[in-house]
C-alpha cells in the first residue's frame, strides 16, 4: 500500500524489520520525518503529540503545515551568496 500513489502520496520507501521477541514476531518500521506534506487516501493529517488530526479542509492548518516544514528543511531553499568552495561534498 505504501507504493500505491492513490493511498499514500508521495509514496514512501520504508524497510520493514522482523524481530523475534518471546516467541512472537514483531514488525518494526522506522518512519522518518519528511520535508514533504504526505497524503493518505487523499487526506492530509498532522501529528499532534500522539494523535493524527485530519486537516485537509482547513486552509489555515494546511498552510501552517507547509510553512512549518519549509522552515525546518533547507533542501528547496536558495542561498544566493553561497560559493561552491563553501560546500562540503560527501
Amino acid at each position: 500500500m505504501l507504493n500505491n500513489p492513490q493511498k499514500i502520496s508521495p509514496t514512501l520507501f520504508l524497510n520493514l524489520e522482523e524481530i523475534e521477541f518471546e516467541g512472537k514476531t514483531i514488525l518494526y518500521v522506522y518512519i522518518p520525518q519528511s520535508s514533504q506534506v504526505e497524503m493518505c487516501s487523499g487526506k492530509i493529517y498532522d501529528r499532534v503529540e500522539d494523535a493524527d488530526i485530519e486537516i485537509t479542509k482547513s486552509v489555515d492548518l494546511v498552510a501552517n503545515l507547509f510553512n512549518r516544514k519549509s522552515s525546518q528543511y533547507t533542501e528547496r531553499q536558495i542561498f544566493p551568496y553561497v560559493k561552491e568552495s563553501e560546500l562540503r561534498w560527501i
